[in-house]
């Protein structure tokens, strides 16, 4: 038995959940609000095994409760459960080290593919290779991994990039994040440097590593990834009518460390439109 902590305002949700949940043997632990939360945890009655949270990016005092929330309780693993599918709450997630971003539209039999995946109890069974492209997490790899970048950067007193990509659908005037197949995912990689990293995270994104790429040559960057793209649209039918929109931050211009890069990427995500 896994157990789990939801944290949902909304009643109806709450017991979607508890359905879901008992048919993927979890005891779900309701709290409405974010005080509710805080007393569980903090009461240690049951070992959590992650904790599920719904959150208003836009309520900056919310924001700012949570922050301070992953700070005292970071090592429960932590799944973000929301509507808001902007690219700046998904950026805000991945610093908070959250393993997962599921949005509560997601077809009941996929939320639970995507429970069991992150409680590591998927049975065989169930087919979730195209569920989860990242595998155990969404975002802990990519958060590490940076960490590990900047400390090399910085012994070896050199410069990289790293790029948040998305893949849009465009219809008419307006544009969606697109679904990334492992094999577009594969596509896309095969045209990378051998020297550069992609790592995916979840269903709509990915994260790149390009060392030694300082701020001056960013221009020729993004030159060389969107004609690497425009290449695969030419190729392969699943790119038709996508775009792809890249943000970059790059150490040590915008940060000595994690925190100020992922800021500097979330302030960027919040200006595209």
């Amino acid at each position: 038995m896994k157990y789990v902590v939801l944290f949902e305002e909304k009643a109806f949700i709450r017991s979607r959940l508890q359905r879901l949940s008992s048919l993927a043997y979890i005891e779900l632990y309701e709290v409405a609000n974010y005080h509710q939360m805080v007393s569980f945890v903090e009461e240690g009655k049951v070992s959590i095994d992650m904790i599920m949270m719904d959150i208003n990016f836009d309520d900056v005092e919310l924001v700012e409760q949570f922050r301070e929330f992953r700070e005292k309780f970071s090592d429960i693993p932590l799944v973000v459960f929301t509507s808001t599918s902007s690219r700046k709450a998904f950026v805000m997630a991945m610093k908070w080290g959250a393993k997962d971003f599921i949005l509560k539209s997601m077809a009941d039999a996929n939320l639970i593919a995507r429970l069991k995946r992150n409680l590591d109890i998927v049975e065989d069974d169930i087919d979730i290779d195209e569920l989860v492209v990242s595998g155990n997490s969404l975002s802990m790899n990519v958060e590490r991994y940076l960490s590990g970048e900047i400390q090399k950067a910085q012994k070896a007193n050199y410069a990289f990039t790293m790029c948040f990509n998305t893949v849009f659908k465009v219809v008419g005037d307006k544009k969606e994040p697109f679904n990334i197949s492992k094999s577009m995912l594969s596509k896309i990689q095969y045209e990378y440097w051998d020297t550069d990293v992609l790592m995916p995270l979840g269903l709509n994104y990915y994260v790149s590593f390009f060392p030694f790429c300082d701020v001056a040559g960013r221009d020729v960057l993004e030159q060389k990834i969107q004609n690497n793209f425009e290449k695969l649209k030419d190729k392969n039918l699943e790119f038709k009518d996508t775009i792809l929109v890249n943000e970059f931050v790059t150490f040590p211009d915008d940060g000595i460390n994690k925190e100020d890069m992922l800021n500097r990427l979330i302030e960027a995500c919040d200006k595209e439109k």
